[in-house]
């Protein structure tokens, strides 16, 4: 998009970079786990792809390097740090979008999203797999479908990478409680709307060289984006804290225990995969029964 002389916009090096994103790929095989039940696709699947995480590592190459730019030219240094400690433990994903009807059709292409609806990706995905077992990510690399986002971001749009806020506005018409408390941030960040992305040309090969290239799944926390760090620290966490031990408190006294913040559908999912080894954790707020002798 613009920037002043002497700096690079943040589109032109999406656009251009050269990564090898077969590592990107593995993240995301690697977050979604192992497929227990051939033909299904989990909803873990429409977290995070391999492009979020490819955003992420760039996004965070630069981060002590970002500025906005505005088209009169105007420069101003971005924390990018402070804005991610607010909006990346908001979780709005493709499901969300293919939740409503009136979803926009320009934030899907905004945004860059994932467009196939998550019931006609799961069809075709379960049709598959009646020839044969594949991962949800190898059949959707086969047919193209990897290279775009399910991560709605907040703040920024991709096409052009500028300060964005049409998804905040959107979900905030829903009456997202997990925007509830943003009106602050909106307010300020609307002030910067439709401001360019950019850093210094001097930096982008230092940033680039950054870039991690290889990821060894949701375990490598500093790597994750901070919304999927959250939830395998979280499940890591539970898993060793359970120890092998029968839980005899609730789901919300098991919650408390945890040292990470996750939102309510990031600890369902959590508890789902907890659950897949401590079956008797009990439904929200009532105990479970006692084993008989």
């Amino acid at each position: 998009m613009f920037c002043p002389e002497g700096f690079v916009p943040m589109s032109s090096i999406f656009g251009n970079m050269s990564l090898d994103f077969k590592d990107f790929r593995e993240a995301a095989v690697s977050w979604v786990g192992q497929i227990e039940e051939p033909g299904c696709v989990p909803d873990r699947f429409f977290v995070v792809g391999p492009m979020d995480w490819a955003e992420f590592s760039v996004f965070g190459a630069f981060s002590r390097e970002l500025f906005l730019a505005s088209p009169n030219g105007q420069l101003m240094r971005f924390e990018l740090a402070s804005i991610r400690t607010i909006f990346d433990f908001i979780e709005f994903n493709v499901l969300d979008a293919f939740s409503y009807e009136d979803f926009p059709s320009g934030i899907l292409k905004q945004q860059q999203l994932f467009d196939l609806p998550p019931q006609d990706f799961r069809h075709q995905y379960k049709l598959a797999c009646s020839k044969g077992p594949a991962h949800p990510w190898t059949f959707a690399h086969e047919r193209g479908l990897d290279t775009m986002h399910f991560i709605i971001s907040m703040w920024h749009e991709r096409q052009a990478y500028t300060v964005n806020l049409d998804a905040f506005r959107y979900f905030q018409s829903k009456n997202a409680v997990e925007l509830a408390d943003l009106e602050g941030i909106y307010r300020l960040l609307k002030n910067f709307e439709g401001w360019s992305f950019c850093v210094r040309e001097n930096d982008v090969e230092r940033g680039m060289k950054q870039i991690p290239q290889r990821y060894a799944g949701s375990d490598e926390q500093s790597l994750a984006p901070s919304n999927v760090a959250a939830e395998a620290r979280a499940t890591k966490f539970l898993l060793e804290f359970l120890n092998g031990d029968e839980w005899r408190g609730t789901q919300d006294e098991l919650r408390e225990k945890l040292p990470v913040r996750l939102g309510s559908r990031a600890w369902r999912r959590v508890l789902d995969e907890v659950r897949r080894h401590y079956p008797e954790i009990s439904t929200p707020g009532r105990r479970p029964k006692k084993s008989q002798p």
